[in-house]
């Protein structure tokens, strides 16, 4: 539930009180302006034409006061070499039967072939094993993600309920007496 903005705790006033959402929303900005580009043809002629431009900003205050970003659990460092190396293999092996007839050469292909399984064996036997071994690891993994999706939550339904004083220039939660400066927003989070 969102609570209306209350008096400012630093001047005890609300005519200049705002809610952080509702400026954050409002600080971004795009125009639109033509840009003259210049191209050459194959007898080296010039040819000049205007081509529209969108540009976006965003103001200052707007980027300080921007909403809490969801937590990201990155792989384990076992698991993206797993994947790196698993990519890297069967580009190999695809580019090698490519590469070869195997009508043609067939003493060459079977040699290929042979090394080919010898790599490839191991690896997918690693990446199986991966998937049973590792279930502990995903699983927790996967409770890291639920956690940092749940904090996420909590610090955005704070984040609705900040308010700003343009007079005293500080963030403040409604109906609290802590207010803090803009650069200082994450202090308000608990």
């Amino acid at each position: 539930m969102i609570i209306p903005p209350t008096d400012c705790p630093v001047c005890q006033r609300i005519d200049c009180v705002q809610r952080v959402p509702a400026i954050h929303r409002s600080s971004f900005s795009t125009h639109t302006r033509m840009q003259m580009r210049t191209t050459y043809d194959t007898n080296n002629s010039p040819h000049t034409t205007t081509v529209p431009v969108t540009e976006t900003h965003q103001t200052p205050l707007g980027s300080l006061l921007n909403p809490p970003r969801p937590g990201r659990v990155p792989l384990d460092t076992g698991e993206q070499l797993v994947i790196v190396l698993g990519f890297i293999l069967m580009f190999v092996v695809f580019y090698s039967f490519g590469k070869s007839n195997f009508f043609n050469d067939w003493n060459s292909n079977l040699v290929l072939a042979f090394f080919a399984m010898t790599l490839t064996l191991p690896l997918w036997t690693w990446i199986l094993a991966r998937f049973v071994l590792f279930r502990k690891v995903n699983r927790e993994r996967r409770e890291r993600q639920q956690q940092e999706k749940e904090i996420w939550q909590y610090r955005y339904q704070q984040w609705e309920q900040f308010c700003y004083c343009s007079r005293c220039d500080a963030v403040f939660v409604s109906g609290t007496s802590e207010a803090v400066s803009p650069q200082q927003i994450e202090q308000l989070y608990t």
